[in-house]
């Protein structure tokens, strides 16, 4: 979990994190579903059974998701999970997630 946390990648996301009040728990994965990079603790380290890259990466073709507001038990608020595809020219090479809490943004 450690290298997870503390990579280049993971260091330029905790940066973004910090720009807005609203923005927590985003994690980067790679073209398996796996972490490769997160600003805090995941419920788990491989998403590829979930909505959330099995969507966004669509296969490699890439596409966006947006998941339920629910209440996320790693980041103890209500959330609502944005997902997009990392993309290499026209394809899918991974996925990044961001949750937002409603409470912070305000609505």
């Amino acid at each position: 979990m450690s290298s997870l946390m503390n990579n280049e990648a993971a260091k330029f996301l905790t940066t973004f994190e910090a720009s807005q009040p609203y923005y927590q728990e985003i994690f980067l994965m790679d073209n398996q579903g796996a972490n490769v990079a997160m600003t805090s603790k995941t419920s788990d380290y491989w998403q590829g059974d979930e909505d959330k890259w099995q969507k966004s990466f669509a296969n490699g073709k890439g596409d966006k998701h947006i998941g339920p507001v629910k209440f996320d038990t790693s980041s103890q608020a209500y959330l609502v999970q944005i997902s997009i595809p990392v993309m290499d020219g026209d394809a899918a090479i991974g996925a990044i997630t961001i949750g937002i809490n409603l409470d912070q943004f305000g609505l």
